[in-house]
């Protein structure tokens, strides 16, 4: 077994200056809820059918065996749709999210910035680790939430809160984060939980293996990525719009 991280002493004063040295992205107060952009893009295939000149070819008259289907009884939902939750290791807030934050073994971990596009425009939003409650049987229940400014400044100010201890392996307790509305009339509420969560060993093995700055690097790549092929696919749109009516 590797030997594990030793978690970091947290006072009020690194939490005050992690969460102060984050840009505020405006002057609104949380009170009234917070809104998230979401960073799922919509894409339609608008492609043409493509229609062959060729003559068609008879149907063989030997009858192909066709393969068995599985039984839809003995479909594991929870693992199959796992991977849409996010992008592989990054969870995003869409309805109702339930996770219990990890030990800080760095304050450079505990809110990372990443880079993220929305219909073109980018932004910085952060990334923190966390214990996911609803991860698939047999995997790592390890993830990493993102985030936007306000709700950084949020669970910053729980953290502070010693009713409520976080980032103690032991005695802190869970968050439930809830998103209602759509676009720019959603908000997201953050309800912290009443009684402790205590961490297993587990678990925490299994945060030992997780790379939270690899993590981020690898969502900023993907997010530039995504981003540069939606622009190009606009460019080849209004590229054939400008040739309707040609052959």
């Amino acid at each position: 077994m590797a030997t594990r991280r030793k978690p970091a002493r947290l006072v009020d004063d690194e939490i005050d200056d992690e969460v102060e040295s984050i840009e505020e992205e405006d002057d609104d107060e949380f009170e009234s809820g917070v809104e998230i952009e979401d960073d799922e893009l919509d894409e339609e295939d608008e492609d043409e059918p493509i229609r062959s000149k060729a003559k068609t070819k008879p149907k063989p008259t030997t009858k192909k065996k066709r393969r068995k289907a599985l039984n839809p009884d003995e479909l594991n939902w929870d693992s199959i749709m796992a991977g849409f939750a996010g992008q592989g290791d990054v969870l995003f807030i869409k309805d109702t999210l339930k996770v219990r934050n990890l030990p800080v073994y760095s304050v450079d971990e505990i809110f990372v910035p990443v880079d993220s596009f929305y219909n073109g425009n980018k932004s910085t939003k952060y990334l923190m680790p966390v214990w996911w409650a609803d991860a698939p049987e047999g995997g790592s229940p390890i993830r990493a939430v993102l985030l936007t400014t306000k709700l950084v400044r949020a669970i910053g100010a729980l953290a502070k809160d010693d009713e409520y201890g976080l980032f103690d392996p032991v005695n802190g307790v869970a968050l439930t984060i809830i998103k209602s509305g759509q676009g720019q009339q959603s908000t997201v509420q953050i309800n912290p939980g009443r009684k402790a969560v205590p961490i297993p060993d587990e678990v925490l093995e299994f945060y030992d293996d997780f790379d939270i700055i690899e993590v981020a690097k690898t969502f900023s790549e993907q997010q530039a990525r995504r981003n540069s092929e939606q622009n190009n696919s606009d460019d080849d749109d209004d590229s054939s719009s400008s040739k309707s009516g040609q052959f």
